[in-house]
């Protein structure tokens, strides 16, 4: 049997044993004071937390390239070639990311100006539903054109179906027209339009031409400035406004048509108490087109739209003034512009006689058999009319025109 002086130390303190020494605690304080961090926009007014960003999951196809290029073989000269063209190409997107700032405080100071972002917002699945099965079935799309005013800081959006329109030139020059018709201040005279290098939606002729002819109709207009943001790097103000309004579609379960969406994004306004912030319209039922114009009265029209087969365009201005009725100007002595295409292109004709033509009346094109497979779910919620017959006093209460939701 073993003796000596044994004693119980269960509970007596073991003087912070496990306690991270003060060193290492600044350590870790110290690199957590260099990572970026950043204020989170919707609770910014009511807490000081900051947060860390979150890993890129839309990152820029040139930056990527040049780092592939710089990490990767190659001799010294070529790598310090990449390294100056990757600057340039960060320096640029910096500089016309600060000219938008300096347009948008300009517009808030001066009434005789206006600056507009524009953009589509990631297309949303008709009908939102929670069904596991809708994973699977062939889906149709609602559109948003979100335009935002520096004026008043008020977010525009202009909503429409798969089926009334696509998603192309005409459409998007169709919602500006559609702002600059009726709600452009009166007393505006030049006009400055923001938006990302998207050439099949933005950067084209048909945006040029319907604005030259918006221009040369307007009263009180003078100068229509055309800008874009260099590929890559273009955060736009609307990008929030999306963002609000896909955060609020996360607390509703069931959407079927879109005047359901459109509901969701005035009760978030409301909800929120920001009525005077933010205005949400259903899309116009007809959409203008400069066609003819684009084949008959214009020359060069690939200077202005980038790509392989625009030209490689580096203009990120475009500017119009109503006294220059037969050519665009490209350049201006506009930092971030291509002098080689000044004063282009040249219109030989008048653009003053917008062809409209009326957005598809008679139903989803090329959708039957969407609209059959999304039938086929009893969640949906969806009946095809040309298949159902209705009584007068239903098809007045029909939210749309291609189907309609179950009682």
């Amino acid at each position: 049997m073993r003796t000596g002086n044994l004693s119980d130390k269960r509970g007596e303190s073991q003087r912070d044993k496990n306690k991270t020494p003060g060193a290492d605690v600044d350590f870790i304080v110290n690199i957590i004071n260099k990572l970026p961090k950043y204020s989170s926009h919707y609770r910014r007014e009511q807490t000081e937390t900051l947060y860390l960003e979150p890993g890129m999951t839309d990152t820029c196809n040139k930056c990527d390239a040049y780092a592939t290029a710089i990490q990767g073989y190659g001799s010294k000269e070529e790598k310090e070639l990449k390294l100056q063209e990757h600057n340039a190409h960060l320096e640029k997107a910096e500089l016309l990311r600060s000219k938008m700032k300096d347009d948008f405080e300009r517009a808030k100071v001066n009434n005789n100006i206006e600056c507009l972002s524009f953009d589509l917002e990631q297309t949303l699945p008709l009908p939102w539903i929670p069904t596991n099965i809708i994973f699977y079935k062939r889906q149709l799309w609602v559109y948003n054109c979100g335009i935002h005013a520096a004026s008043n800081e008020k977010g525009y959006c202009y909503v429409w179906a798969e089926g009334e329109a696509g998603r192309g030139a005409q459409e998007v020059r169709s919602c500006l027209l559609n702002y600059i018709d009726d709600k452009l201040p009166k007393n505006v005279d030049h006009l400055i339009l923001w938006s990302d290098s998207c050439g099949g939606q933005n950067r084209n002729i048909k945006l040029t031409l319907m604005l030259k002819a918006a221009l040369q109709s307007h009263q009180t207009l003078k100068t229509i400035s055309m800008r874009f943001l260099e590929p890559g790097h273009t955060f736009l103000p609307n990008d929030t406004d999306f963002g609000k309004y896909e955060s609020c579609l996360k607390g509703h379960q069931r959407l079927y048509s879109v005047d359901d969406y459109i509901n969701v994004m005035k009760v978030y306004i409301s909800v929120h108490a920001a009525p005077t912030n933010h205005a949400t319209e259903t899309a116009t039922p007809t959409t203008s087109t400069t066609a003819e114009a684009d084949r008959e009265t214009t020359t060069h029209p690939h200077h202005i739209r980038p790509g392989p087969g625009g030209g490689q365009s580096k203009n990120s201005h475009v500017r119009d003034d109503k006294d220059t009725r037969h050519n665009t100007p490209l350049n201006q002595d506009w930092a971030g512009s291509d002098a080689r295409y000044s004063g282009r292109p040249d219109i030989r004709g008048d653009v003053l006689n917008l062809r409209i033509i009326y957005w598809n009346p008679g139903g989803i094109i090329g959708k039957t058999r969407e609209l059959r497979d999304l039938a086929q779910l009893e969640d949906a919620h969806i009946i095809l009319l040309g298949e159902t017959k209705l009584r007068p006093e239903q098809e007045l209460k029909i939210p749309n025109f291609f189907a309609y939701r179950r009682d």
